[in-house]
């Protein structure tokens, strides 16, 4: 009996090694608002940030669900604070583009917002 848990315990380990994760876009380094205060320090284009309100900024004034920073949303101009105007319209974006490494069957995209 023991013999068998044994073979069981170590294909489930080996499984588990073979069927890893590609970490693309790392949330404590590049892409993880982790490398600087800017989004683009962090690897992310911004071709709209020209609204005059409700302006996406990255750094501490938001509150991170891991590490030091985060991408947030701020109503003033410099993004000293956490905070969204309603009644101002405002239209603004931040991305990056990836790249999938050849012959991955099964991507994930996974992020945290409030």
């Amino acid at each position: 009996m023991s013999r068998s848990l044994s073979l069981i315990t170590l294909a489930f380990i080996l499984f588990g090694t073979l069927s890893g994760q590609t970490v693309i876009v790392s949330p404590t380094g590049d892409g993880g608002f982790e490398n600087g205060s800017t989004l683009a320090s962090n690897g992310w284009l911004t071709p709209t940030n020209t609204a005059p309100t409700n302006k996406f900024f990255a750094g501490t004034v938001g509150v991170p669900s891991a590490g030091a920073n985060c991408a947030y949303v701020s109503d003033n101009a410099t993004g000293t604070t956490y905070n969204y105007t309603l009644t101002a319209s405002s239209t603004f974006l931040f991305y990056r583009d990836v790249t999938f490494p050849a012959g991955e069957t099964d991507i994930r995209l996974t992020f945290k917002w409030k």
